[in-house]
């Protein structure tokens, strides 16, 4: 594994072993490659050889999900499992270049390589005859259409040479449940005029699949056979049936520039009929490239690997928020391996996407969860599947306490972010009505803090009332602290050896692309919230709530004479703040944009009422009186105005004031 910077070709990486050892070795030459000043890290790519034992790795993209994986046999790059959600439709896709009329197959000269970039993108390295460079290979969604394309790009292609594309099998079905389609042999029709394949199945309705050359790209298109293995249950035993599908191979003459570059185009597009597929395969190749926004969110920490992740992470996040609309609306991935909505994921995966400003997919998915007025519970899940008559979208209700937990924590962080008083009024007695269902089950982690939110939640509404209206927010800020129960808060030391342990398993094992347990890899948005809610939450101690903002870092005795820094962290109001704290300084400087008032907690091991606080804007300076409160921390009040405020916490007085 090397880390490679920017848009260069990375060198040769090294090959994780065979075993977690050999992830470890390439963890610690990624360290070391990586032991620079913070600032470079944020143009670096993360390359892996790909051998037998290459780690499978999900993408998702908008409308495009794929996983990158490798032969058992030669090592050899493969695309599996593309689908445009909720529609599979190839197996693998392998791409080689082929010498036509050749009597024996061709070495290879090096071995493929997967570059995973800090700006989201994944990247294949194909290896081709020697003396040439490798293909690259990218696979691109479309945001405005069902539809992607593999675009292919060969430099030095030379005169003659053929590119093979194998689709085996070609087989359309459900991709997350495999309950329509798996197995079951296609009609695949070959549209030469076109240069189009078109996939139907009997058991998924009206949906069709095209898929065909694009723009300055011609070959030939041929169908043949394919096989895949089904599990039956025969006589209630389980055992597995070889079936035959289809494939599809393509033969392409690519088209050079003048530089010798060679450029190829694959289009796919899903539909309920051969013009609308081939309309949307279509609609992708005319779309322009759009990177998502890179959010100005910047870590330093004396892990490298940490700073590395979280960056590589907003980048996959960006894409992943793209990936489809339920229902209209925008919603929060699961996982790049499971792209549904699901209620715990969507809210451990709120602070990655609210960092990214999308506001939208966190409402979105409280919208879609909610459910309509005469729901009585939470829905768990919403996702896209395919039946026997198409595409639909699919419900899940439940009974289940987590879920209704995660509504509240998803209903308090869409008011949060957009302050909309109707929302609050109309959806508050349903909040209420899931804390308590949630109280009363098995929600454990997410019910203590359901509760405290709902406190907050009751007195923004007594206090938008006006009318004078009672809040029970200390009542359930009691009922929260019951059920959170006495549990001690981890020492510094070891929450710090959790996120670097995190840190390290997410660049050596996940490729900066945090993952669930078990199964393929792939970016798991409730996997990355929660890596950056603890890296800002706990370790630098940031907490947001509706009245005031909270610092109260947790960094003593890990390395006092270790500069951490935190910047451009995005608060509700479109605020941002930043943080440089030196332990063994006993002091600290906090950046933040007053656009609006804020009420700023201070909780240092080292700051008593003595201590001075000073704000500066631009020339001009001014001293933040400290106000104790009855648990030992200490606020200031920082008021609104058009210049960003650095605020500066020292232990000693202020001298002469």
């Amino acid at each position: 594994m090397a880390v490679s910077g920017g848009a260069r070709t990375p060198g040769p990486p090294v090959v994780p072993g065979r075993s977690v050892r050999g992830i470890r070795i390439g963890t610690l030459l990624l360290g070391v490659l990586c032991a620079g000043p913070s600032a470079r890290l944020h143009a670096q790519s993360i390359a892996v050889v790909v051998n037998p034992n290459f780690r499978p790795t999900a993408a998702l993209q908008p409308h495009v999900r794929y996983i990158v994986g490798a032969d058992s046999a030669d090592g050899t790059a493969l695309l599996q499992e593309l689908a445009v959600p909720p529609v599979a439709f190839a197996g693998s896709v392998r791409i080689e270049g082929v010498q036509p009329g050749a009597r024996a197959p061709e070495r290879r000269p090096f071995a493929d390589t997967v570059r995973f970039d800090a700006d989201g993108r994944v990247q294949l390295l194909l290896a081709d005859a020697a003396g040439r460079p490798p293909m690259a290979v990218e696979v691109v969604g479309a945001r405005g259409a069902a539809a992607g394309r593999i675009a292919i790009t060969a430099p030095r292609w030379p005169l003659g040479r053929a590119m093979l594309v194998t689709i085996a099998p070609a087989d359309l079905y459900e991709l997350a449940y495999r309950g329509a389609g798996f197995g079951v042999r296609d009609r695949i029709r070959v549209d030469d005029r076109t240069g189009f394949a078109f996939l139907t199945d009997s058991s998924a309705g009206p949906t069709t699949v095209a898929i065909g050359f694009g723009r300055a790209t011609r070959g030939r298109i041929q169908s043949d056979l394919g096989q895949v293995v089904v599990a039956r249950d025969f006589g209630g035993e389980t055992g597995r049936e070889r079936r035959t599908v289809g494939a599809l191979t393509m033969i392409i003459d690519p088209a050079r520039g003048d530089d010798g570059t060679a450029h190829v185009e694959i289009l796919f597009g899903v539909g309920d009929t051969e013009t609308d597929a081939t309309r949307a395969a279509h609609a992708a190749s005319d779309e322009p490239p759009l990177t998502p926004r890179t959010p100005a969110l910047r870590w330093h920490t004396p892990s490298t690997d940490a700073d590395l992740l979280v960056r590589h992470l907003f980048a996959a996040a960006g894409w992943m928020l793209d990936w489809d609309l339920l229902d209209g609306e925008r919603s929060i991935p699961s996982s790049s391996v499971r792209p549904v909505l699901r209620a715990a994921d969507a809210w451990l995966g709120t602070p990655i996407v609210l960092q990214r400003g999308d506001t939208a997919a966190v409402c979105g998915s409280y919208r879609l969860l909610r459910g309509p007025p005469t729901a009585r519970s939470a829905r768990s899940e919403v996702a896209i599947r395919l039946g026997p008559r198409g595409r639909y979208l699919a419900v899940t209700d439940t009974a289940t306490t987590e879920a209704d937990a995660a509504l509240v924590l998803l209903g308090y962080a869409c008011y949060a972010a957009t302050r909309d008083a109707s929302l609050l009024r109309a959806d508050f007695p349903r909040l209420a009505a899931a804390v308590a269902r949630a109280v009363q089950g098995d929600a454990e982690e997410l019910a203590p803090e359901a509760v405290e939110r709902l406190a907050e939640l009751d007195d923004e509404l007594a206090r938008l009332a006006g009318d004078g209206r009672r809040s029970s927010g200390d009542s359930l800020r009691a009922e929260a602290a019951r059920l959170a129960g006495r549990a001690s808060s981890p020492l510094p030391g070891s929450l710090w050896r959790l996120v670097f342990a995190e840190a390290q398993r997410g660049i050596g094992r996940d490729y900066g692309r945090l993952s669930e347990s078990g199964g393929p890899g792939g970016a798991s948005l409730a996997a990355a919230g929660t890596f950056v809610a603890l890296m800002a939450g706990e370790v630098f101690g940031v907490t947001e709530y509706l009245d005031r903002l909270e610092v109260a870092p947790q960094l003593a005795g890990i390395a006092d004479d270790q500069l951490w820094q935190l910047d451009g962290w995005l608060l509700n109001g479109g605020d941002t703040l930043g943080i440089s704290y030196r332990p063994a300084d006993r002091s600290a400087v906090i950046r933040l944009t007053a656009a609006q008032r804020r009420r700023l907690v201070l909780r240092f091991p080292w700051l008593a009422a003595t201590s001075c606080v000073t704000a500066r804007r631009g020339a001009e300076g001014e001293r933040l009186p400290l106000v104790q409160q009855a648990d030992g921390s200490f606020y200031v009040d920082v008021r609104a105005t058009f210049d960003p405020a650095e605020i500066r916490v020292l232990a000693e007085s202020c001298g002469g004031s």
